[in-house]
């Protein structure tokens, strides 16, 4: 009655009656929603366990793929790189018993013909760089001491243990003089020459 009283113009009196009707409008919404029957609780049914196994398996083979793994091993990286294996001493490049590759072939003729044989004096002429020269060393067993054997060459050649060297060309007659000299002034029972065919004796 004392909102009517209020509202006495036929505006405030048409407003009036529409906040009524939608107040009366929410509370009919507010009682429908109270009426609605309550639904039980959402109880989710316990997975299958083979449907469990199967993915766990199939996690299993991707991370398989990437690379993972338990640790024992660890993934090689930048920073982790595998380890070279090192060679053995056995492995390891021996150092070539002649100088040069040549003085096999001089084994092998010695081997067939028994050409060289201990006490022997030889004259080597043309005797860099040394190969045939440890061969004829080995061969006639010549001695550091008293060695029998005298290398000529125009080139300098590293010592070898049971030889002379005389540096000289063979063509030149001064030379001579010195390879007596080396030889002891003896009779050589071998001269192995290898010289260049212009250069004789």
């Amino acid at each position: 009655m004392m909102l009517r009283f209020l509202c006495k113009s036929p505006a405030g009196a048409r407003l009036l009656q529409r906040l009524m009707a939608t107040k009366t409008r929410r509370e009919k919404m507010l009682e429908h929603r109270i009426r609605l029957p309550k639904l039980p609780p959402l109880i989710m049914p316990p997975p299958d366990p083979k449907v469990l196994q199967a993915r766990r398996a199939k996690t299993d083979n991707n991370n398989t793929k990437v690379g993972t793994n338990d640790g024992k091993n660890p993934p090689e990286s930048e920073n982790n790189e595998p380890k070279k294996q090192q060679a053995s001493p056995q492995e390891e490049r021996k150092p070539a018993p002649y100088r040069n590759s040549d003085a096999l072939k001089l084994i092998e003729f010695n081997s067939r013909y028994s050409l060289l044989k201990p006490g022997m004096r030889v004259l080597e002429i043309g005797a860099a760089p040394g190969g045939w020269t440890q061969v004829l060393v080995r061969g006639v067993k010549s001695g550091e001491d008293v060695p029998t054997v005298v290398a000529v060459d125009t080139e300098m050649m590293e010592r070898v243990v049971g030889a002379r060297f005389v540096h000289g060309d063979i063509a030149d007659q001064k030379l001579y003089s010195r390879i007596e000299k080396a030889i002891d002034y003896n009779k050589v029972d071998l001269v192995r020459d290898s010289a260049n065919k212009r250069v004789g004796v």
